[in-house]
């Protein structure tokens, strides 16, 4: 009996399976119908995964959808850019719901190591705004052809992923590395709770210079009660740790649409430990955290309170306060003590300008120095009134006693006694009366020395006297290796800038004796680590995905206004010398402009005029123009070698040349010339220019049986060139050779030196000496030989296509230019449009808070 039942068993076992292996191929081709047919219709971004199927086991009893190596690569205006890619996507399905063919209940979501990079430029555009522009109209979110679906979802698991923000906009940076989080709950149910467990290894949040978490651990555990019709969210036990921190956040949320939230929130700190809260700064985390001893107390806590409707905005407040508090590493001799901390932030609601931020004491004793702040804002996004004041005498040789430096150098001396009261538009006015500043800040023989840095940075010198019209840089004396500056001048609007995000103005007077780039240079692609390594995500196998980059090009800084008056004796770069720079600089609306830049190179002259900008791209754009005067053919060879490796000719090259150039390129980050971007048009005229012998010039001698060719000088000629879509054309010029006379013309791509396309066509006389003339036509076409065509007579095919040739080659340089000319101006056209319609959003913005501020003052009912 019992060999039946084992064996009855084990035929229903076999059957059981073998339906289960059958359930993926049964609903295969369904399931899959629905992703493409969404994705198709949706989405503009270029979508690709490596392997799709369905499984009756990852989820059992549920029968599972999976996408594994999954991309979405993103189109222009970030084309290339990877939005997201995804080690493996789970999505499980209720299998009864599914043999219906009505109904499809999501049951649960996986994403396993999903790398994810949002991405918004300073123009607002945005990378993730990959639906098509139809697809909103077309597409009915609880309809599909292939029939009806309800989210029934009850879990949503992320493990092991990346997600980076950056949105260049609203200068907010957002990093989550290593993140996993898991999401439990019905969403099919009205009413249910949800439970958030999540970890971080690494969180960083920054909003424009102002790091409020720099790699800070994160902890979550979060529960809240959820009435979808209701729009209400009830959180109940909750806990949030920040490294050693943990806080409480209670409350109820109720979202009535976008624009009609009210909150009721109240924020604590669980374990009011000092000690917890200093693991909140990165460099004391990281540093032998565990050997810290502290002392102390402090008190953390904040409300939201009230309704926001995209105008109005709800109460709010936080505090922090710090009374006697002490830390210090066991091992070393002096700690911080005490500190003392008192700051608030806190609103009525209405209008964010009712906002009032007070930080009545920010003081403490760095091993005996003292420092000490307190300041007080009213009206800060209108007219910000501030009284501030700050004080301080800090023996950075000292720091070592109470912060481990790691093998780093510190000394030198640090004073500052400064105050400031008033409105901060009274500066603007200048109505200088009704604003009081003063004070100043100095620095000393200051010098650090870090393995992270190429050289040691030294300030010998720094010296800043506020007044209430300026701020006065009386003294600035640096060196940075072989590099020494000096500068003075005047800086304006200083308190706006720092208060208000307002213009900072200035004039200076900028002076180095020598900039060494190279040191710079050299250390940059071989220099340890600056920043922690980051965990990526596995390559993408289907397309071609681009990571995030792991450095960016040179960004003008925002909200600057500068006047350089600028002069260096020496500037070093690669192989390139200058001499004697001097000319004014202009640093405005995220663009240096070059007014007139000038100095010497290559034995001649060189005039720099033109701009190099970053206004709403992340892509430099330079537009310059280019004035080189009596240069060494020779010198400037060696000065570009690495650039002119391609064309091993021009080193057998002597003589002196000038050229009148503009050029207009995007940079990448290396800031070199984007070649396919770059449009460039100007004149070369070479006042004398010998060619010794080399392997190409006996090679067209033999060709052309002319042995003027092998070695030859020329005088007093000129060609116009130019660049456009990645290809120099060289149009027709002429060569005066004694009785001969060369006319040259070609191109080639820049990218590529086997892409050559050169044509030498030479009228000399024949050996009769009768006064015939011979026309030799020779093509250089690659690394390959020469090809010589000569013919004697005047009709001959190949010397007179010639000519149809170089016509030729000037309309293709023309069309060329203009189309390149035409795309850098449409997007010169829409950074325009871009600012003015940010300023516009700035001015309605602070107009709608101005109007909200009076009803707040009248008693408006909100």
């Amino acid at each position: 009996m019992w060999k039946k039942v084992l064996v009855g068993l084990a035929i229903f076992i076999a059957l059981f399976v073998g339906i289960l292996a059958l359930v993926p191929i049964i609903f295969k081709d369904k399931l899959m119908a629905v992703a493409r047919e969404q994705i198709n219709e949706q989405l503009t971004a270029k979508v690709d995964w490596t392997d799709m199927g369905v499984s009756a086991f990852k989820d059992f009893p549920n029968i599972s959808l999976y996408m594994q190596n999954l991309v979405v690569v993103t189109d222009t205006p970030f084309r290339g850019d990877t939005l997201a890619r995804i080690e493996e996507l789970v999505v499980s399905v209720n299998p009864i719901k599914l043999l219906n063919g009505k109904h499809i209940d999501i049951n649960g979501i996986i994403i396993k190591k999903p790398y994810v990079y949002v991405r918004v430029l300073k123009d607002g555009s945005a990378n993730y705004n990959i639906m098509r522009p139809d697809s909103v109209k077309t597409v009915d979110t609880t309809k599909s052809s292939s029939g009806n679906y309800t989210i029934a979802l009850k879990k949503f698991y992320i493990k092991d992923a990346c997600i980076i923000y950056d949105d260049k906009e609203q200068g907010i940076y957002t990093e989550l590395d290593d993140f996993t989080n898991k999401f439990s709950g019905n969403f099919g149910k009205n009413e249910f709770e949800l439970t958030d467990k999540g970890t971080v290894s690494a969180i960083t949040v920054k909003q424009g210079k102002i790091a409020y978490l720099n790699r800070v651990k994160l902890a979550l555990n979060l529960a809240m009660d959820i009435n979808q019709a209701k729009g209400s969210y009830t959180l109940k036990k909750n806990s949030i740790q920040l490294n050693d921190l943990s806080l409480g956040i209670n409350g109820n949320v109720l979202v009535t649409n976008s624009k009609n939230i009210t909150s009721d929130l109240t924020l604590t700190v669980k374990e009011p430990e000092i000690k917890h809260l200093i693991s909140l700064i990165p460099a004391v985390y990281s540093n032998d955290f565990k050997k810290i001893k502290t002392s102390g107390t402090f008190a953390l806590n904040g409300f939201v309170k009230g309704k926001y409707n995209g105008i109005s905005y709800p109460a709010f407040g936080i505090s922090l306060q710090v009374a006697n508090g002490t830390f210090q590493y066991t091992e070393l001799p002096a700690g911080v003590t005490a500190i003392n901390i008192d700051v608030k932030a806190k609103s009525p609601g209405g209008s964010l300008d009712n906002t009032v931020i007070d930080v009545d004491k920010f003081n403490m004793s760095l091993a005996g120095d003292p420092f000490n702040m307190s300041v007080h804002v009213t009206s800060p996004i209108l007219d910000p009134v501030i009284d501030a004041a700050v004080s301080g005498k800090i023996d950075l040789g000292g720091v070592k006693n109470y912060y481990p430096l790691k093998g780093d150098e510190l000394t030198g001396q640090v004073n500052m006694d400064v105050k400031a009261k008033g409105k901060l538009s009274a500066v603007e006015k200048q109505q200088y009366q009704d604003f009081d500043a003063s004070g100043t800040i100095e620095m000393t023989d200051v010098k650090y020395t870090s393995k992270q840095l190429p050289k040691a940075v030294e300030l010998n010198k720094l010296k800043l006297t506020f007044k209430p019209e300026l701020v006065t840089l009386d003294e600035f004396t640096t060196h940075i290796g072989k590099s020494d500056f000096t500068a003075s001048g005047e800086l304006d609007n200083l308190l706006n800038y720092l208060f208000s995000k307002a213009t900072l103005k200035g004039t200076l007077k900028v002076n180095a004796g020598i900039i060494d780039l190279n040191e710079f240079l050299a250390a940059t692609p071989s220099g340890p680590a600056i920043t922690p390594e980051k965990k990526t995500a596995p390559a993408p196998i289907a397309v071609k995905a681009t990571p995030k980059p792991a450095s960016s090009s040179a960004q003008v800084p925002a909200n600057i206004d500068f006047t350089l008056d600028a002069s260096a004796g020496k500037v070093y770069y690669t192989n390139i010398i200058l001499d004697s720079v001097a000319g004014e600089i202009i640093i405005r609306n995220e663009t240096v402009t070059l007014n007139g830049l000038r100095g010497k190179v290559f034995d001649g002259d060189i005039l720099l005029m033109g701009d190099y900008t970053t206004l709403h791209t992340e892509t430099p754009k330079v537009d310059m123009k280019v004035n080189l005067d009596m240069i060494s053919v020779e010198k400037a060879v060696l000065g570009f070698e690495k650039s002119l490796s391609s064309l091993p000719i021009v080193k057998s090259v002597r003589g002196v040349l000038s050229t009148v150039l503009t050029v207009k390129t995007d940079l990448d980050k290396e800031m070199s010339p984007k070649l396919k971007t770059m449009v460039a048009d100007g004149r070369i005229d070479i006042h004398h220019m010998e060619f010794k012998e080399n392997k190409t010039t006996s090679t067209l001698a033999e060709r052309a049986k002319m042995n003027e060719l092998k070695m030859f000088k020329a005088k007093d000629f000129f060609t116009n060139i130019k660049v456009a879509n990645g290809n120099l054309f060289v149009e027709p010029f002429n060569i005066p050779l004694g009785k001969i006379n060369i006319t040259v013309y070609g191109s080639h791509d820049l990218s590529d030196s086997t892409s050559s396309n050169y044509s030498m066509v030479m009228d000399a006389p024949d050996s009769t000496g009768k006064g015939k003339h011979t026309k030799t036509k020779i093509g250089i076409h690659g690394k390959g030989e020469p090809s010589v065509h000569q013919a004697s007579d005047e009709n001959d095919t190949a010397i007179t296509n010639a000519d149809a040739e170089q016509q030729n080659l000037k309309d293709a340089a023309a069309q060329a230019k203009a189309s390149g000319e035409s795309k850098f101006q449409l997007d010169q056209q829409r950074r325009k449009d871009a600012a003015a319609a940010k300023a516009q959003k700035k001015a309605e913005r602070l107009q709608q808070q101005a109007e909200q501020k009076a009803k707040d003052q009248a008693g408006t009912p909100q």
